[in-house]
């Protein structure tokens, strides 16, 4: 914390110095008029990976077309812009971002600021990104409901996908009125949509082997709850790579939003550290695979666990 020195008489209003008495600099973006604002201190805590705003490539162009919209395009070459997260704070759906906008020169570490502003972006919230992924996920199946895809160690695989009709509301909701139970808003959300659903069903010829993600039926749910009877505490949705998909009632009754699990059949549930609406997301982005088991495989065991291609270093 600081201020500028007095060059007369009066009091100065203090201002923002790092450690060396450097001021924070006054940055405008030339395009959009905005100032950036200063932070509060200099001495800024980190923020904890988990609390940090999401950022991946859908959100970055979701910002820059915001950004036209807002103030016009400056015809600047996306391509070599950086755009991230000074600070944040999120509320809810909606995340208020301090957004720095870097120009990077080609060939070089180099980077431009071309200017900052508080920026207001709103973050899909439950349902939406359900239902933008089921969308996405159906334009890409042909009429018979199969697609091709590129899957782990170079291999291109036929997949199938198929989707039950929707369940009425008051079946839903006697269902859960019977059991006892109130599902999560987005598997109540995709059980609206579809009563069931199997995706990325793998296809030898003509022949569908299985595999991939199944989400139940309520019948399903029902059927399978009560097979499991060493799983109580537990509500099975789906099936997927021959382990059960669980909601975890104990998370319902603490509200925790991460409720889901996966659980062999001997063995203990292991928590997702996810919802249905993002496990299904993520099931679709890394095209059916088991992206949940990833960073157990690392290059010093990979290829010894999976009899995978074979390389020398």
């Amino acid at each position: 914390m600081g201020s500028y020195p007095k060059t007369e008489s009066g009091k100065a209003g203090p201002v923002l110095a790092n450690k060396k008495a450097t001021f924070y600099p006054v940055i405008k973006n030339n395009h959009s008029g905005q100032y950036m604002p200063t932070p509060t201190r200099a001495d800024m805590a980190v923020v904890p990976l988990e609390k940090r705003a999401p950022w991946n490539n859908t959100l970055r162009g979701q910002y820059i077309a915001s950004y036209i919209d807002s103030y016009g395009n400056p015809n600047w070459d996306w391509s070599g812009v950086d755009i991230h997260h000074v600070i944040q704070e999120s509320t809810g759906q909606e995340t208020v971002s301090l957004i720095c906008i870097h120009y990077r020169e080609p060939f070089t570490s180099n980077r431009y600021l071309h200017g900052g502003q508080a920026t207001k972006m709103k973050i899909g919230g439950v349902s939406m990104i359900l239902k933008k992924t089921l969308q996405a996920l159906k334009k890409r199946l042909d009429e018979k409901g199969n697609m091709e895809i590129v899957a782990e160690q170079g291999e291109i695989h036929t997949v199938h996908c198929s989707f039950n009709p929707p369940i009425a509301g008051k079946e839903l909701k006697d269902f859960q009125d019977e059991k006892g139970w109130i599902l999560p808003e987005d598997v109540q959300q995709f059980l609206s949509k579809h009563n069931g659903a199997k995706m990325y069903e793998m296809l030898l010829g003509s022949i569908n082997i299985g595999g991939g993600l199944q989400i139940y039926s309520l019948e399903e749910i029902k059927k399978t709850h009560d097979a499991l009877k060493s799983l109580s505490d537990y509500i099975p949705i789906g099936y997927v790579f021959e382990n059960n998909l669980l909601i975890s009632r104990t998370a319902l009754e603490r509200d925790d939003p991460d409720y889901l699990y996966i659980s062999g059949t001997l063995l203990k549930p292991e928590p997702l550290h996810s919802n249905l609406e993002l496990f299904l997301d993520r099931f679709v982005v890394s095209q059916g695979s088991n992206f949940w088991e990833w960073p157990n495989y690392t290059a010093k065991n990979y290829y010894k666990q999976s009899g995978g291609i074979e390389t020398s270093y």
